[in-house]
């Protein structure tokens, strides 16, 4: 599943960044590895193409159950020097299920909710996958290096309820090239 993601995230950098761009108008690309949490099945992957302050994010992620409202945000620390990371399955509570409280040490607050331009967060379809593309402006935030933060993905169903606020995957934002840290 991995080689198809890699694959994916691989023909849109190929139609996001045409030949003969310059270096200087050329976009800083970032990968999201999304890798499932409270053993959600979710996983999923993102291109991140940034050009100044524009950043757009290309999502893909599978696993998540269908028909349902998916927030997602890029989540970081913005007034301390401290990397978002994902969190490790013993950061969740006694009953086994990281909350979004538990997570945020973590992974920290919200950045950038990533909704559509309606300011709606993605449904995913039948088959339970999501696929984003959007475009946001970064100019009112001061972000320098994307590699600091983390995209986290929400909603799951416990004990017989859907709650939208759950954790179901996480992945760091990586420079294309780079690992990301371990937790």
């Amino acid at each position: 599943m991995k080689r198809l993601y890699l694959l994916v995230l691989v023909a849109l950098m190929a139609f996001a960044i045409p030949l003969g761009v310059s270096a200087r108008t050329r976009p800083q690309v970032y990968l999201v590895h999304l890798e499932q949490l409270n053993n959600s099945g979710v996983m999923g992957g993102a291109l991140l193409l940034r050009r100044g302050d524009q950043l757009t994010v290309i999502l893909v992620a599978h696993g998540l159950e269908a028909n349902m409202v998916h927030p997602q945000h890029i989540h970081g620390f913005t007034d301390t020097p401290q990397d978002s990371v994902c969190p490790p399955p013993e950061a969740a509570g006694t009953d086994g299920i990281l909350t979004l409280a538990e997570g945020l040490p973590y992974y920290g607050p919200v950045v950038v909710p990533l909704q559509n331009m309606n300011g709606d967060f993605p449904t995913a379809n039948p088959g339970g996958v999501v696929v984003f593309i959007h475009t946001f402006d970064l100019s009112t935030l001061s972000i320098t290096d994307l590699t600091q933060f983390t995209i986290v993905l929400h909603g799951m169903t416990v004990n017989n309820a859907y709650d939208a606020s759950l954790p179901v995957a996480c992945g760091q934002i990586i420079v294309v090239g780079q690992q990301p840290t371990s937790s």
